[in-house]
């Protein structure tokens, strides 16, 4: 019997394995076959000459004695290149940024190690040629050929190719004269279609001990631009001469535009002068007679008339509503056929304006004419001239095409700090005790930023964080966790080519003592990936397992003072609640509210004990409750009068969950695998490198195609910047007396605003949004307030003697609504004393005189920006600012959330009017940020109403809408067939039980109750 038993295990355990055997090999279909793969290793080491030397491919394994022999990219036998890119052997030059041919290497070469000399390469596009011929010699994988000197030699290769094309100079990696040019610094004025960037910046770093200077020596950073010729967009009036100046792209002279369209060569850099290009259009715009075309600084292109035969037209240009030039013209010719306004120019006529009228119409009801080509301007220029500065740099050199500049003192570089160095370029430096740091660009509204350019002859090009800025990267901690490795077939990208990878990294929590928590960037966003084992206040916990993510909102270290009975505003309608301290002023009573409602409550004691002294709101996530917010209380004081709360460390993720599941789609990616270990996607489909595309890959992440026959590649990422408003209240201000600064928004105290006074930090807002600043002297200061998701705000302090009360101050709120009636207090002195029969004007209308409170009430219906003026005889007058704005908001859009190609969807804009006046605006839709089509709406106070438009999307994809700030997402899909695959069922269907009826003879019966209903 036991035998027999024995036996039954056996079977058992004999079909689990066959049952769990090929689960396994199914878990891992991607693993190579080793047989294989040894056999391709072996093909390549001895199928050209019986050693991987004598090839010249190996990559990793160079011989010195073979190197001035190695074939070019057509030598190679394409089997081998095909063979190492399959098997995941991708050179390892094709993961790193492009090395510039103007930032050559520098570090010292390793004793004991060959030089190796790089074989001759095709022309190719200006900084990409190292690229191309990086890309024809392999590698492969260093534990498989088990040759750890040759390896060393690679590492050393692969470290110098790095080095010199980071964003990011990081210490122990990049050489000590580094050199950022517009392939690696997105910041810098690039020209995809035409292959031109003109922009470089040198800086030479000393060594200090074990480690480098902090300090950049005067004459150790030097900028270099060189102007450089691009084609206008309508190709047939030539080129023009542009030129990047610090991170801004600059017109610098009509030379080589074709003769007829301006006569001769003109050099703005002869004058020592630059002037931004505003626009360069081939786009078509069709206007009728009558009508304007708006252009940039207030221009206007008038249709004044067409002549009778409707060959001619009448032009003219205008500026804020003043006609300053006009003409005829007659589009037979491009000379005559194109419109200029021009500008003297030192005895010279510069062309502001250029349009081209490509055709004329002239019916019996409508006349129109076509425009399909712009150029303009600015009519403000900009000075360069030897020894003009910028910063901390100063024009050393106009020689020709070339500006160079040199700083003119010293430039620390202090951890942790954004150091200003010319224009709107800093540094950004790390806070880390080693020095890692790189150029900046402040940027206003929506921008996008670009990675390193690629030409597809390449073949295979891996993006970074390193290399490409549109990647989430965490200069501090030195983390970066998103890569996109492009395979380029031709002109296009085949399905599965494309592959993004991502994976949580550990980083500190902004407050040390908590430790470490795990992040990952996906899509080019920073999300939260879990808790790990350092952190400090809760276990280990992985939100990837739970297929999704969350956003990170807080993440901070400073310091707060909070009274009991206040409250401390978070991110998501959250709010830290100090509700008592207790008698003995050791422990404090804290709770955590949502909309008002109370979620949980905990006493908390700011002991040594970072665990006791931190308190957590939890939130179920699967099994687990992990702490979505997490707030550290480093002490607690009971006072006779206020009982006072001081925070420091401040955590919290959303409570809205990102779905990442195996199989979704994002754009034209898909999701192949989700785990702990991170996120992999691959394009599902092929992707055609269209010439002048922009080609949306996933989300807000895009491909853009150069216009021209290298199809340059370039991934761009659009950022939408939403800023929350933000005022600040100045007070009158007197010599020794304390001045309260107050920032808000929408009424509320904005925390942790940046104050400056004349460019200088000074300090942060408080809980209650208050800065104080104690002046020492008297004069006028910019007073700036900023914060993250906050638009800046600035005003003036007037700082008297105390003796000298001359100067009249005007209170009035900074926004209002047109109709909305507030009030107007002319004030004296740091009592603000109010001023009686002051005269009060409203723009250049005078509105009223104060009364015995210095107060006068108005109205505005004027929708804008408006001056207010306080006069009285034997007063300094004194004015301010206030908009006014229209009642009128859009308050939802009500849409699908899914369509396909060619379909037809109704977009319906839902409006209220929320002020005491009725309005009509021109509200506008925007389809991925470019208008699509606009209409109007009239409103009475308190009544709402609703705009529809329609959209018939022409490609898949995302599609972001938007109506006056409020954004809905649209997801594109193919054409479905199911329609005619029902209609084909139905059918037969049909015919299917016709047939069974006539069979069985019940067809007549059925056609003779038919006839008699």
């Amino acid at each position: 019997m036991n035998y027999l038993r024995a036996g039954g295990l056996l079977c058992l355990l004999l079909v689990s394995m066959a049952a769990v055997l090929p689960m396994g090999a199914s878990a891992q279909p991607d693993a190579p076959d080793e047989s294989v793969l040894l056999g391709e290793i072996d093909q390549i080491g001895h199928g050209a000459g019986d050693s991987i030397g004598e090839t010249g491919s190996s990559g990793d394994l160079i011989s010195s004695e073979t190197v001035d022999e190695a074939p070019s990219e057509d030598q190679i036998p394409p089997e081998i290149v095909d063979d190492a890119s399959s098997e995941g052997l991708t050179p390892s030059e094709a993961v790193e940024e492009m090395p510039m041919e103007d930032a050559p290497m520098e570090d010292a070469p390793m004793d004991g190690v060959p030089q190796v000399e790089t074989p001759p390469t095709p022309d190719v596009s200006p900084g990409l040629e190292s690229i191309e011929s990086e890309m024809m010699t392999p590698a492969f994988d260093n534990d498989t050929l088990e040759e750890p000197e040759e390896t060393n030699l690679t590492e050393v290769v692969r470290e110098e190719e790095l080095s010199t094309t980071d964003r990011i100079w990081r210490e122990g990696v990049n050489p000590d004269t580094f050199t950022w040019t517009p392939q690696t610094f997105s910041g810098f004025f690039y020209d995809l279609d035409d292959d031109v960037g003109t922009e470089t910046l040198t800086v030479n770093l000393r060594r200090s001990g074990s480690g480098y200077d902090r300090t950049i020596r005067e004459g150790e950073l030097k900028y270099e631009t060189k102007a450089a010729s691009i084609n206008f967009e309508f190709d047939r009036w030539g080129e023009y001469k542009v030129i990047g100046f610090m991170a801004q792209k600059y017109f610098a002279g009509y030379v080589g535009t074709v003769r007829e369209v301006v006569s001769r060569d003109i050099s703005l850099l002869d004058e020592e002068e630059l002037r931004q290009v505003l626009i360069d259009d081939d786009n078509e715009y069709t206007v009728d007679t009558g009508s304007v075309l708006p252009l940039k600084e207030g221009y206007e292109i008038r249709i004044k008339e067409i002549d009778l035969d409707g060959n001619k037209v009448w032009l003219a240009l205008a500026k804020d509503g003043q006609e300053l030039d006009s003409r005829v013209i007659d589009p037979r010719t491009l000379g005559s056929s194109t419109f200029k306004y021009e500008v003297d120019l030192r005895g010279e006529k510069l062309p502001l304006v250029m349009a081209h009228v490509s055709s004329i119409f002239r019916g019996v009801e409508t006349s129109l004419v076509t425009i399909d080509g712009i150029f303009q301007i600015s009519d403000r220029y900009t000075t360069v001239a030897s020894g003009d500065t910028y910063g901390s740099m100063e024009v050393t050199s106009i020689s020709g095409d070339v500006i160079e500049m040199t700083n003119d003192r010293s430039i620390t570089l202090r951890a942790g700090r954004t150091v200003p160095v010319m224009g709107d370029v800093s540094f950004l430096v790390a806070d880390a005790p080693e020095l890692r740091f790189g150029p900046i660009v402040k940027r206003t509204g929506d921008y996008e930023i670009r990675g390193t350019i690629v030409d597809p002859v390449v073949g295979e090009f891996t993006w970074d964080s390193y290399n490409f800025e549109g990647f989430y990267y965490d200069i501090d901690e030195d983390v970066g966790t998103e890569t996109l490795t492009a395979r380029f077939s031709g002109d296009r990208i085949n399905e599965g080519d494309l592959r993004y990878r991502t994976e949580p990294q550990s980083v500190e929590f902004d407050y040390a003592p908590w430790g470490s928590y795990n992040v990952i960037g996906f899509l080019a966003e920073k999300y939260f990936a879990g808790y790990n084992d350092d952190t400090v206040f809760t276990n280990r916990f992985s939100i990837l397992n739970e297929e999704q993510l969350r956003r990170v909102l807080i993440d901070d270290d400073n310091s707060y003072t909070v009274r009991s009975g206040a409250t401390f505003p978070l991110e998501e309608g959250y709010e830290l609640r100090i509700r008592e301290v207790d008698l003995d002023g050791n422990k404090v009573f804290l709770s955590i509210a949502k909309d008002g409602d109370v979620l949980d409550s905990r006493v908390v004691d700011p002991g040594r004990d970072v665990r006791t002294s931190t308190f957590t709101y939890d939130e179920r996530i699967g099994g687990d409750r992990v702490p979505i917010i997490a707030i550290n209380v480093v002490s607690v004081f009971r006072g006779r009068e206020e009982d006072l709360a001081t925070i420091e460390g401040i955590f919290q993720v959303s409570d809205r969950p990102r779905s990442v599941e195996s199989r979704e789609t994002y754009g034209r990616m898909e999701i192949d695998s989700v785990s702990d270990a991170g996120i992999e996607m691959s394009n599902d489909g092929s992707i055609s490198l269209v010439r002048g595309r922009t080609i949306p890959i996933m989300e807000n992440l895009k491909f853009r195609v150069s216009d021209s026959d290298k199809r340059l590649v370039v991934p761009i990422v659009e950022v939408r910047v939403v800023t929350k408003p933000m005022r600040i209240d100045i007070p009158e201000a007197v010599v020794g007396t304390p001045a309260r600064f107050r920032v808000t928004s929408d009424g509320n105290p904005v925390i942790g605003a940046v104050v400056t006074i004349n460019g200088d930090e000074v300090g942060t807002t408080d809980v209650d949004g208050i800065y104080v600043y104690s002046p020492t002297v008297a004069g006028n200061f910019e007073i700036e307030a900023k914060k993250v998701e906050y638009r800046d705000v600035k005003g003036v302090l007037v700082v008297s003697d105390i003796r000298e009360e001359r100067f009249l101050a005007i209170t009035s709120p900074q926004e209002a609504l047109k109709g909305e009636s507030f009030v107007i207090k002319a004030t004296i002195g740091v009592d603000m004393r109010p001023v009686e029969g002051a005269d009060i004007s409203f723009g250049d209308a005078t509105i009223g005189t104060t009364d015995a409170l210095g107060t006068v009430s108005y109205a505005s219906d004027a929708v804008g920006a408006h001056t207010i003026t306080a006069s009285k005889a034997g007063y300094e007058s004194g004015s301010r600012k206030i908009v006014i704005l229209t009642p009128i908001t859009v308050t939802g859009l009500d849409m699908p959330d899914t369509s396909r190609v060619g379909k037809k969807v109704e977009i319906r804009a839902t409006a209220e009017n929320r002020g005491p006046a009725s309005d009509e605006i021109g509200v506008e839709m925007r389809i991925n940020g470019t208008p699509e089509a606009t209409a109007t709406i009239a409103l009475e106070p308190g009544e709402t109403g609703s705009l529809t438009f329609e959209y018939k999307p022409q490609e898949p994809g995302l599609y972001t809408v938007e109506v006056r700030g409020v954004q809905r997402t649209l997801v594109v899909e193919e054409k479905s067939s199911t329609g005619l695959i029902l209609g084909i069922f139905i059918l037969l269907f049909a015919i299917g039980g016709g047939a069974y009826l006539y069979s069985t003879g019940r067809l007549n019966e059925v056609l003779e109750r038919v006839k008699n209903r």
